[in-house]
């Protein structure tokens, strides 16, 4: 009897092992097309980083269509008309940063780029994918200057220079992906999706706020505005929230850099932008306004 069983038991363990191996060989070739897949979508951006990124521009400026509608019916009765002095000012200085921004980033020439007030004492700016910029003037009394409010756009612009919107709705691919590999080996999906949320998006996203930070400070010293008052903006924005006691997460746990941080790299930001701004035309050309003006008085 015991002769009998063995070979059938030899048999059971020679099919396992041969599962198993199938089971390896399809998990590797699974593995292999995955790291193939992303490392062939890997591109560099505008500030010269390598970024994983598999959506189409197209697909970006529809998304970012969808946003512009919901924005709209959420602020549709507080956006400033187009010939109100605030909204004329801000298109002013958005049409500058667009202007000089151009040659350097073609692909935003296709842009439908238009400019939007919103009335609010919210603090903020944005910039969606397909051009459509949107400035809350409880923005204004921080940024204070045109070269104040032309940094903060030139940041929110640079976003989509640098494709931002785009890498993270390629991310978020891979953060599903991730969080679906890690639940199949048994991790608590809660616990993975936290853990991967640290480690990987809000770095991300913190390095995305310094780029952009980069580039748009670049942009608003082509377009003549002074680069050095980002980090003037910042200074205030910092002071707006901790009188107003606010303070922001810590730096670690937020997908924005921390004031101090964010202070700290626009100033080693700024020798370029500087040179950026006194190798062009712009000394001469505030010097002739001041003088003109002058000439007036």
């Amino acid at each position: 009897m015991s002769f009998r069983r063995f070979p059938q038991y030899r048999r059971f363990r020679g099919g396992g092992s041969s599962r198993g191996q199938q089971h390896t060989l399809i998990a590797s070739g699974l593995g292999v097309s995955a790291a193939g897949y992303y490392f062939y979508h890997l591109h560099p951006n505008a500030a010269g980083r390598y970024r994983f990124i598999d959506v189409s521009q197209q697909q970006e400026v529809r998304a970012g269509d969808e946003a512009f509608r919901e924005l709209l019916r959420q602020y549709s009765a507080s956006i400033l008309p187009s010939h109100h002095p605030t909204t004329v000012y801000v298109r002013d200085i958005a049409k500058r940063i667009i202007r000089a921004s151009g040659a350097l980033h073609p692909h935003t020439k296709e842009y439908n780029w238009q400019v939007y007030v919103v009335h609010s004492s919210t603090k903020n700016a944005m910039v969606l994918p397909g051009g459509k910029i949107f400035v809350f003037d409880g923005l204004l009394p921080i940024t204070k200057t045109a070269d104040g409010l032309a940094n903060v756009i030139g940041h929110e612009c640079a976003h989509q220079y640098l494709r931002h919107s785009g890498e993270r709705m390629s991310f978020m691919k891979v953060f599903i992906g991730l969080a679906i590999a890690l639940q199949a080996v048994g991790i608590d999906f809660g616990l993975s999706n936290a853990l991967m949320k640290v480690v990987l998006e809000l770095p991300n996203s913190r390095k995305a706020e310094y780029e952009a930070d980069q580039v748009g400070m670049d942009v608003a010293a082509r377009a003549c505005f002074d680069p050095a008052e980002a980090v003037r903006v910042w200074q205030r924005m910092s002071q707006a929230e901790s009188s107003g006691g606010s303070g922001g997460a810590m730096d670690f746990l937020s997908t924005h850099p921390g004031h101090e941080n964010r202070i700290e790299r626009l100033r080693e930001f700024l020798p370029k932008a500087k040179k950026i701004f006194d190798d062009s035309e712009c000394q001469q050309m505030s010097s002739f306004r001041r003088s003109t003006f002058s000439a007036f008085m």
